[in-house]
């Protein structure tokens, strides 16, 4: 192989080995945004469902029907957004914890419905309160539990991703260095060769 296509096949791999590296920390970076925005909206969903939990308490306590308008309030956007998540992500661990979450909303919602009409009616034993109540609690709890796990799971994804990109960096800094290497021995050779022989 002549020096001149030495020269040009490690350049070119040079080039090759940065734009994979560039490419992969691009994917890694929309990783990586695309988690921080999920954390942060799981977040926003802690605050809906709080939102919900308070104005069901304050509906428990004192029986008022604006409660259940904020309820509802709240609660809509707790659904809505939840949906544009699920259509929103790609990531399929993600996109399955979300429609859980979506579920479990759902029959949240149906519970304190339920309840909201047997609140209605005066010959309602409270046996029956109780157990209805009891349900929408632990509803509601797992619609806790699930919003926690897609904020861990949303931190994972952004550690991963960004680990990944530390250890390509570290991969094509150390792959670059090793073909600057080769090039400028090639380089160092082919100018010792033309000195040692001079002249022409």
């Amino acid at each position: 192989m002549g020096v001149q296509l030495k020269l040009r096949t490690g350049f070119l791999l040079v080039v090759i080995v940065m734009s994979i590296a560039s490419g992969v920390i691009l994917v890694n970076q929309s990783k990586m945004r695309d988690a921080f925005e999920m954390s942060n909206a799981s977040v926003q969903l802690e605050d809906y469902l709080l939102e919900c939990r308070r104005q069901e308490k304050n509906f428990l306590l004192r029986g008022k029907e604006e409660y259940v308008e904020y309820f509802n309030i709240s609660y809509d956007s707790l659904y809505t957004m939840t949906a544009h998540l699920i259509a929103k992500t790609d990531h399929k661990s993600m996109k399955a914890e979300l429609t859980n979450l979506g579920e479990r909303e759902s029959a949240y919602k149906a519970s304190y419905d339920s309840l909201i009409q047997l609140s209605h009616h005066q010959d309602v034993s409270q046996v029956n309160r109780e157990t209805l109540v009891t349900q929408m609690v632990e509803e509601a709890r797992d619609c806790h539990s699930l919003i926690a796990n897609i904020r861990s799971l949303a931190m994972t994804n952004f550690n991963t991703a960004k680990s990944s990109s530390h250890i390509v960096n570290i991969a094509a800094l150390v792959v670059g260095i090793l073909l600057s290497v080769l090039i400028a021995g090639i380089i160092s050779d082919q100018v010792i060769q033309q000195m040692e022989e001079g002249p022409k």
